[in-house]
């Protein structure tokens, strides 16, 4: 039995549970936006990750440098091996390459050889391309990690001028295919460090340069991408590499100290500008968050639901009669299918069709729809049209079956599925017709989704940008875009009186359903029935109501096809005409960080799996 609590109570519960499923709706798609903003915290995994990439150096009085490298792959796929680029620009070669992998600590060598295929293991090649030197490593590995160490010498490297020597080198290049997620290298000197010895670090990530005992200086940086380089130069005095012929007769020493300066002014100058584009982006979304929340507040305001609206519209207690289509849609807000079948059942109780058994299927039972009077001013277009759909277009004038429909649906597709979004149509022009939206909120919605489309492009160049208040105007342009969205299907002050009771009574009805007590049903039970189906209760609930239908035996009388059930426990005509129409809803130099100049030191490449 319905219970009419103070209807202003029923109001503010009902405010209350819808701003919580759209704060719910709202917070879901503002993580979803923000990943989206920021997609390297929600990238998927890569099938090759470098782990650590460590480098231990150390420059020759010849000026060669000498490299041990321990590469760690970790293989997320199958890979027949690794490969490691070396380029050779401004060197004079590679040499005694050699390839061991490490095992628990200890060094199992590989073999080099002049031919290899796929498949073989503990084995490498060295392919020299001219431009570069290209070390592929024969290991097959599959979800697992495996270190590699490479030793090798690279000519001629460090270069020695009149008042310095210098090391200006890219231990990786922009070449390289593959993520790291640690790189170190210690490059260790012919002599100790000295008051002109100057170390810089070049590449565009976040690392670190500094000296490292008398005699050594560590670079390493962390997370570095794809295509990303890591240098090192180094000047030291030149009597550290008497042997050297790779020799300019020039002074460089200022030369070299004034371009690493500029580089350092120009990070300084773009770390300035980078600060004022930030403080000046997060005070726009500042002024554009209060701007929004003005908007939402007064917008907001404007056509929040008066708690005296029930006094002042509506004292009844029960929802208006309409039809099971249109109380529906109203309802759910899009076209459910029990209110397709609610609607031809409707149509059987008030003696417009009839319903036939046509015997069982393999897969369902077969129906035959007979139409027994022509539409009259009674019913509602939706109604009228459905009759003629059925019967004119798809059946013979006066009766269909469900194999009929189905066969229809096959070999006319188009036109059927024309219809059916006709029938949709109808429904949906005869809701807002009878009063059920507010078509006050139409120009302001438009109004609404353009500065929220504005704001939200706004919040994401602050982010862009590093300006974090962009955060909460995108929350904000967000929100408003969602409640302009919702502004567009708003009821009606009378329609969403009539959600309301129509809410009262699925919940009155079901409770029924376990009582079976239909006492003071404000409308027939035949109705009552109806308008259950179309509000999405459940079959097993409605079908307890039999007891109330003797007759409900016999095909003739229309609670027949409502309560007949298939070997599933279904509505067997609810399954049959579903599936006859397969309804498209279902239910400086002294170290510290990287520079972003340099480029120009000798060597490069990268490594990488194939």
């Amino acid at each position: 039995m319905l219970k009419n609590p103070p209807l202003s109570c029923l109001l503010i519960i009902l405010e209350v549970s819808t701003i919580k499923r759209w704060f719910k709706t709202t917070l879901f798609l503002l993580v979803v936006l923000i990943l989206f903003t920021f997609p390297l915290k929600a990238r998927a995994e890569e099938d090759l990750i470098i782990t650590r990439w460590l480098v231990d150096a150390e420059i020759l009085k010849n000026g060669d440098l000498q490299v041990v490298e321990d590469i760690s792959f970790r293989f997320n796929r199958h890979f027949n091996g690794v490969f490691r680029e070396i380029l050779l620009h401004e060197t004079d070669g590679v040499e005694n390459v050699k390839v061991v992998e490490l095992i628990r600590g200890n060094e199992k060598e590989y073999i080099q050889v002049d031919k290899a295929e796929k498949g073989d293991r503990d084995v490498f090649l060295v392919i020299d391309k001219g431009e570069f030197i290209y070390i592929q490593i024969f290991s097959p590995a599959k979800d697992e990690e495996k270190t590699f160490r490479l030793k090798y010498i690279v000519k001629n490297v460090a270069v020695k001028y009149k008042d310095t020597a210098e090391l200006y080198y890219k231990f990786l290049g922009e070449e390289n295919e593959t993520q790291i997620n640690y790189f170190s290298a210690n490059i260790k000197l012919p002599g100790n460090i000295t008051e002109n010895t100057k170390i810089f670090a070049h590449g565009s990530v976040e690392g670190s340069i500094h000296f490292s005992g008398d005699n050594a200086v560590k670079a390493e940086a962390e997370h570095i991408p794809k295509n990303t380089f890591v240098e090192v130069r180094i000047l030291f005095p030149t009597e550290y590499i008497p042997a050297s012929s790779n020799i300019v007769d020039k002074d460089a020493y200022d030369e070299i100290i004034e371009e690493e300066t500029a580089y350092i002014e120009e990070i300084r100058e773009r770390e300035a500008k980078k600060a004022a584009r930030k403080e000046a982006f997060n005070n726009i979304s500042l002024m554009s968050s209060g701007i929004l929340a003005l908007i939402f507040f007064l917008v907001f305001n404007k056509f929040r639901r008066r708690p005296d609206i029930f006094e002042r519209l509506d004292n009844k207690i029960y929802p208006d009669d309409n039809s099971p289509a249109i109380v529906s849609y109203v309802l759910n807000s899009y076209h459910h299918p029990t209110a397709f079948v609610a609607t031809i059942l409707d149509l059987a109780r008030r003696s417009f069709i009839r319903i036939e058994d046509l015997g069982k299927g393999k897969k369902s039972h077969h129906f035959k729809l007979i139409r027994e009077k022509e539409a009259t001013n009674e019913l509602l277009d939706h109604e009228r049209y459905l009759l003629t759909w059925l019967f004119d277009e798809m059946g013979d004038g006066r009766t269909i079956s469900s194999t009929e429909i189905e066969f229809y649906r096959k070999m006319q597709g188009m036109k059927f599925y024309k219809g059916h979004t006709e029938w949709t149509k109808l429904v949906s022009k005869e809701a807002k017709e009878m009063g059920y939206y507010d078509n006050s909120t139409k120009k302001i919605s438009v109004l609404l989704l353009i500065i929220s489309t504005l704001f939200f492009a706004l919040s994401i160049i602050s982010m862009v940008f590093e300006a974090f208040y962009g955060i909460l105007l995108l929350a904000l342009a967000t929100i408003i875009f969602i409640y302009a969205l919702v502004l567009i299907t708003r009821k009606s002050d009378y329609g969403y009186i009539q959600v309301k009771k129509w809410k009262d009574f699925k919940r009155d009805l079901e409770k029924r359903s376990k009582s079976l007590n239909i006492d003071d049903l404000w409308l027939s039970l035949d109705k009552a029935l109806i308008y259950g189906l179309a509000l999405g209760i459940p079959f097993t609930s409605l079908k307890r109501f039999k007891k109330f239908y003797p007759q409900s035996h016999s095909p003739s009388y229309w609670p027949y096809w409502f309560f007949l059930t298939n070997s599933r426990g279904e509505n067997a005509f609810g399954s049959s005409i579903n599936k006859s129409f397969n309804n498209t809803s279902s239910s400086l130099g002294g170290g510290g960080g990287f520079s972003a100049g340099g480029g120009g030191g000798a060597g490069g490449g990268g490594a990488g799996g194939f």
